[in-house]
């Protein structure tokens, strides 16, 4: 007997964004932007957090302020021997040891950026939504950064994963203002912007907030008007 039953995706009825994906919008052809809006209106069955043990690691690495690359390279060799039971676990897990790897190239030398600062992981701040024009946007950043006199947050770090596309200017400019707009906003802190940061954990480079924080988060907001006004025509399309 065949069953005739159609398969309906689940969708989110309000608008919601990874920052990955918001950064991306901002500066996206008007066909990609409908994609974007397309996709994150569908429900994943199955989430795949990709690179979630090497942000552990690398977080853990420079909130300790290691030194010993042992450290690293042990990690990668207890990832690269463990046992899986999946394809996909065995993938995701070469993907961090891919990472963790690249990471350690520079890994003293970033850390010693932070040597004045207390770098904390900040997981208190990690569940917790933004919204701009309507939209719910994840930051979920991975280290703060304190003054170590007053103890205050004054900064945070992001990071930035992909093997194939560096971090360039613009998408640093708009992660760490979006970083910044977080915990300005949502937790009433008042960070510097030359301690908001976004380390692109593959080539070991890092990006500050730019001065010009009002033009960025501007554009981000009136994309975010975008979204929410597109949103339900592409969930309702999605069905």
């Amino acid at each position: 007997m065949v069953n005739n039953r159609v398969f309906k995706q689940q969708v989110y009825e309000s608008p919601r964004m990874s920052l990955k994906l918001i950064c991306e919008y901002v500066t996206a052809s008007a066909s990609r932007r409908s994609t974007i809006i397309k996709d994150s209106c569908i429900v994943p069955t199955f989430i795949a957090k990709r690179y979630n043990l090497a942000s552990q690691v690398v977080s853990s690495y420079i909130s300790r302020n290691e030194t010993d690359l042992n450290v690293l390279k042990n990690k990668v060799r207890a990832i690269s021997t463990k046992r899986y039971k999946t394809q996909n676990e065995i993938e995701t897990a070469m993907l961090c040891v891919e990472a963790i790897t690249a990471f350690s190239k520079h890994a003293n030398s970033v850390t010693s950026i932070f040597n004045g600062f207390n770098v904390e992981m900040c997981d208190q701040f990690s569940s917790q939504k933004m919204n701009i024009e309507g939209v719910d946007i994840s930051v979920r950043p991975e280290l703060i950064i304190r003054n170590p006199v007053t103890n205050k947050i004054t900064g945070f770090i992001k990071l930035y994963f992909s093997k194939t596309t560096e971090l360039d200017e613009i998408t640093g400019d708009l992660i760490t203002c979006l970083g910044r707009n977080y915990f300005n906003e949502t937790h009433n802190l008042n960070l510097e912007e030359k301690n908001c940061f976004v380390l692109d954990v593959f080539r070991g480079e890092l990006a500050t907030a730019p001065r010009a924080f009002k033009k960025r988060m501007s554009d981000i907001a009136a994309s975010c008007r975008e979204i929410a006004d597109r949103w339900h025509r592409f969930g309702n399309y999605s069905n």
